[in-house]
């Protein structure tokens, strides 16, 4: 039975996303490393302009992104991956469907973007940028899933990253009605930091696994993200936006504290 309902979440828009990215089934874990860049970035969305239904504009967002991201980590998964030099398994073991997976997340992304450009207000430059973007990230995933080496993978993974949460902070701007370039320059600067951080850590720990003898060099998350918070004080429109950084930082200094004592 449990199988079988976990089969039915793999259909389903971000449950995908759920199960072999965020959950761990056999261990009953969850992958907060995975979850880092909500942590850093919601507050930089929501505290640009902190409107009523902010919070709800923003989940419909990232639930309307992931219909379309989630295509590009199926077919990684299903198909590409046995490809790779050092292919990496991912989920709870069970098999879907390729071609009904695809459908039933790009059929309802359609959907649900003809609905928001019908029923907003939006701009042709705003239109344009749209579509700018997700051809940008489908090309950017093609090319990222026919490298076979998995070292040269890691600017195409790191664009990815970045333009998945373009397309978000993009989608949340056109639902809220404020303008988007400048609450998706704010992302971007908050967001750059914490990808090199995470596509650094991707090459070394790809070159251990091939066998490289990499030095370990522990840095604490408390001075790797923590130089970044008083430039971003600076750039962004909102100190509060920052948060997310001061929670990570906050966090690693409690931990070390713990395991000082």
């Amino acid at each position: 039975m449990e199988k079988k309902l976990l089969k039915y979440l793999m259909y389903m828009p971000i449950g995908y996303t759920l199960l072999t990215r965020v959950i761990d089934v056999s261990r009953r874990k969850i992958s907060f490393y995975y979850l880092t860049d909500f942590l850093l970035i919601i507050p930089v969305i929501l505290f640009y302009d902190f409107r009523a239904f902010a919070f709800i504009s923003l989940v419909i967002s990232i639930a309307i992104a992931y219909f379309y991201y989630e295509v590009f980590y199926i077919v990684n998964d299903l198909w590409t991956t046995k490809y790779e030099d050092i292919p990496t398994l991912r989920g709870p073991g069970i098999s879907i469907k390729l071609t009904w997976a695809l459908l039933i997340r790009l059929a309802m992304f359609t959907v649900v973007l003809t609905a928001i450009i019908l029923t907003s207000s939006l701009s042709l430059y705003e239109l344009l940028l749209l579509t700018m973007i997700l051809v940008y990230l489908a090309m950017i995933a093609f090319i990222h899933n026919m490298i076979r080496d998995k070292l040269k993978r890691n600017p195409t993974h790191a664009l990815m990253r970045l333009m998945r949460w373009l397309l978000i902070t993009l989608l949340f701007s056109i639902v809220q009605n404020i303008k988007s370039l400048d609450i998706m320059k704010d992302v971007a600067l908050a967001l750059i930091p914490h990808v090199v951080s995470v596509e650094l850590g991707y090459l070394l720990y790809n070159l251990k696994r091939m066998g490289a003898r990499i030095p370990e060099i522990k840095v604490r998350l408390s001075l790797s993200y923590g130089i970044y918070i008083p430039l971003l004080v600076i750039l962004l429109h909102n100190p509060l936006q920052v948060g997310g950084y001061l929670f990570l930082v906050m966090a690693s200094i409690i931990k070390m504290l713990r395991e000082g004592s």
